[in-house]
């Protein structure tokens, strides 16, 4: 006699994948670690200049950018400078919600310690995402609002090149132009400015 055909024992495929996917969302550390450990080309050192590599975006749009990963590679060339990736959350309320910070990829620095965060903005859309990295990291908005404690930012991409003057109030340099050439120019002027004022008179 023909009885029901036996139950499976455990978690069904479509469960599991929804809860793979909570997982993710709910635990930013491990989130980190896992995207690192499905990486390659990764760097992560040590120097005494801490930038972080400000992508306003989640992580697929981030890593498909070319240019993002070469002004990467390019700011961890130079000896004196640890560059991290640091990324927009994929749900922004929840972060806020549970009061996350954001981190740079490789180490898990807080935003507010780095030495100098360096945003790239491409689409008018990316802005809400700029704002919203500063505000979950504990960076004021406002330049006027900053302590010299704060990090200085830098903002460059194509949005500057068309008009960066609404973004004044906000940051404390723009990039206009070839980005790899301003950024190797940059990088020099770093390595000789002895503090942040310095660094900022030097490339205004």
């Amino acid at each position: 006699m023909k009885g029901r055909p036996p139950k499976r024992r455990g978690t069904p495929r479509g469960k599991q994948a929804k809860h793979v996917d909570a997982r993710r969302v709910l635990d930013p550390t491990a989130w980190r670690k896992e995207l690192l450990a499905g990486e390659i080309g990764t760097i992560v050192r040590d120097a005494p200049l801490r930038v972080g590599l400000c992508y306003p975006l989640p992580y697929r749009t981030a890593m498909s950018s070319l240019g993002y990963q070469v002004i990467y590679r390019m700011l961890n060339s130079r000896s004196f400078i640890a560059a991290e990736r640091v990324l927009l959350p994929d749900d922004v309320p929840l972060w806020r919600e549970r009061r996350w910070q954001p981190v740079g990829l490789e180490t898990g620095r807080p935003l507010a310690s780095f030495d100098l965060l360096a945003f790239s903005v491409t689409y008018d859309l990316d802005i809400t995402g700029f704002f919203d990295l500063l505000d979950l990291g504990g960076v004021p908005l406002l330049r006027a609002d900053r302590r010299d404690t704060d990090p200085p930012i830098l903002l460059g991409g194509p949005l500057t090149a068309s008009n960066p003057l609404p973004f004044g109030p906000f940051i404390d340099l723009a990039v206009i132009g070839d980005g790899e050439v301003a950024v190797e120019r940059l990088l020099d002027i770093l390595e000789g400015a002895p503090d942040r004022d310095a660094f900022l008179a030097a490339a205004a």
